[in-house]
């Protein structure tokens, strides 16, 4: 079982990678996030959560990417194939009105929240496809299917990536499973950016949180 979760260092990154491992130890998985010395502790962290196989670990900024760093994870992933995909890059600057929202800030919610997750189901449904069983899972938000006023570049990002999960779900016509999950909220740096005065431990735990979709991209639930 082979399968690639982007946004890989993030709080339900980390709680996702390690909860499918300690449900399937040998699970291969292909983790990408922003950082190599997050993704190298992530490594440790499964090590010892007690992973047979090391992890492929792929350090991206989507903020500097284009088509052809996907198209090269794409070519490394061929020999073996991709089961299952799971996306969870996400990027706020914050609570702003439009006229103060940054074009940088703007360019890098998007690059992060849906154009790259175009790029990688762009190169890699070919492999999800392959044998019929490819499942793709993404992690949305209240605020993808229905705008509220500050939430800039990642509210918009977030409602085009319900969209396109959902073209994806009605073109696959039954040869790739597609599920939208918008969790509920979790402590995390994301989350304190906008909700500063937020007691975290008054919040759902990620390990909590990740369990079912463990259990989905490994094919244990059908949602």
């Amino acid at each position: 079982m082979r399968i690639l979760i982007d946004g890989a260092t993030g709080v339900l990154g980390r709680a996702l990678a390690e909860q499918i491992i300690r449900a399937e130890p040998a699970a291969e998985l292909i983790l990408l996030a922003r950082h190599k010395p997050r993704l190298e502790a992530l490594d440790d962290l499964l090590r010892e959560a007690g992973a047979t196989t090391a992890p492929m670990l792929v350090p991206l900024d989507y903020t500097q990417a284009n088509a052809g760093h996907f198209a090269e994870l794409a070519s490394a992933l061929i020999p073996e194939g991709l089961d299952a995909l799971a996306l969870l890059a996400a990027t706020h600057s914050g609570l702003h009105p439009l006229d103060h929202l940054k074009p940088r800030d703007f360019d890098q919610s998007l690059k992060v929240g849906l154009y790259a997750p175009y790029w990688l189901l762009h190169h890699l449904l070919r492999l999800l496809k392959a044998d019929g069983g490819g499942r793709v899972l993404g992690v949305s938000d209240d605020v993808g299917a229905q705008a509220k006023p500050f939430w800039g570049g990642y509210g918009i990002a977030k409602s085009g990536l319900d969209t396109l999960l959902e073209q994806l779900r009605q073109e696959a016509e039954g040869s790739l499973a597609v599920r939208r999950v918008v969790p509920p909220p979790v402590a995390s740096p994301l989350r304190g950016l906008v909700y500063p005065g937020e007691n975290p431990k008054a919040l759902t735990p990620a390990a909590e949180v990740v369990a079912p979709w463990a259990d989905w991209l490994l094919g244990r639930s059908d949602g």
